[in-house]
């Protein structure tokens, strides 16, 4: 980041390439719109470019530009007022669908995992904002609760807070389908 901010274009070139996947699995978790997702995490990083006399040098660059992806996904969402419900569960790895094959998963097994799927996503969906962001930073990004406060811009207890009352509340939209 340093030489980022010196001007050298390489440099941003490579910081780019290192941080893109990540950045668009957040945005895609968190909007549920691949498209939209792809447009937000090319807006963080123009506005790391644009902002990069404000990086402080010897600070962490992660924090910093989560801070930027998460305040874009949430003006996103306050612009739009909407919440979309078709976000697909991305493996860990690669962040792309799951690829499923017929030999893979049985079709009965299909279904319980596809019901499973649509309610964690709506149970998901349906947390407040700022809820929804700590839990696919610390769940699916595996964030420590210090990194999820830098990119929140709020304190380590207030993480605490928002990721105890989100699970409590997916944990009562769920329970009818965890104890079949």
């Amino acid at each position: 980041m340093d030489r980022v901010r010196a001007g050298d274009e390489q440099a941003f070139v490579a910081l780019v390439e290192r941080h893109r996947e990540r950045a668009l699995n957040i945005a895609y978790r968190y909007l549920g719109d691949r498209a939209a997702a792809e447009d937000l995490a090319q807006e963080a990083f123009v506005r790391v470019y644009e902002r990069r006399a404000s990086f402080r040098p010897g600070s962490e660059f992660t924090p910093w530009f989560h801070r930027i992806l998460t305040n874009l996904c949430l003006d996103r969402l306050r612009r739009h007022d909407r919440r979309d419900d078709h976000l697909e569960l991305l493996t860990e790895e690669d962040g792309q669908p799951e690829a499923r094959t017929p030999e893979a998963i049985s079709p009965p097994r299909e279904a319980e995992r596809g019901e499973l799927a649509r309610r964690v996503r709506a149970a998901l969906m349906s947390l407040p904002e700022r809820q929804r962001l700590a839990v696919i930073l610390q769940h699916y990004e595996g964030l420590s609760y210090d990194a999820i406060a830098a990119a929140l811009g709020c304190s380590r207890g207030t993480v605490d807070g928002l990721l105890s009352r989100a699970r409590a509340s997916l944990r009562d939209r769920l329970q009818e389908f965890l104890e079949d």
